[in-house]
């Protein structure tokens, strides 16, 4: 919100999305969670989902990264003793693993719900960035999660 007042957008504090449902149009800018975003984007038209790893990002990835559902994944102990890494396609349905035992895969969803995962070979991860883009330019690229360990600050990059 800083950024956009920053800028002199029109800021509109609501709380719950059906506070905004009927005021809101296709030239508004919605901060929100995902889910509520999601909505915004699919009432006027636009599709949501988003590709983890585009086609275009696949050469950099350097590991076989397939789809699985959590329960096929589950009732295979192969898969589950393999070390693989695992994360929802559906987003934030629970945080990603790495599953060495059954103990791995509690809170990775229930039996009722058998979410679409992505599954991809062991990797050791020793930090994850979020790069910020605006108009096709890098114009941020920071830890992403929790960086208490990494010991790296922010990098604003002047391109």
């Amino acid at each position: 919100m800083y950024g956009f007042r920053e800028l002199g957008a029109e800021i509109v504090p609501y709380h719950f999305i059906d506070e905004i449902e009927e005021k809101i149009g296709p030239e508004d800018i919605v901060l929100d969670y995902i889910e509520q975003c999601q909505w915004v984007f699919k009432e006027f038209g636009h599709p949501t989902y988003m590709d983890c790893y585009p086609e275009i990002l696949k050469p950099f990835l350097k590991r076989k990264i397939w789809r699985d559902t959590i329960n096929g994944f589950y009732s295979n102990e192969k898969k589950w003793l393999a070390g693989y890494f695992i994360k929802p396609v559906k987003d934030k349905a629970f945080t990603w693993k790495i599953i060495r035992n059954t103990a791995d895969l509690i809170a990775c969803g229930s039996s009722m719900e058998d979410y679409e995962i992505l599954v991809s070979e062991p990797i050791d991860i020793l930090a994850e960035w979020r790069c910020f883009i605006m108009y096709d330019r890098i114009i941020d690229v920071r830890p992403y999660g929790s960086v208490s360990d990494l010991n790296y600050q922010g990098l604003s990059l002047p391109l």
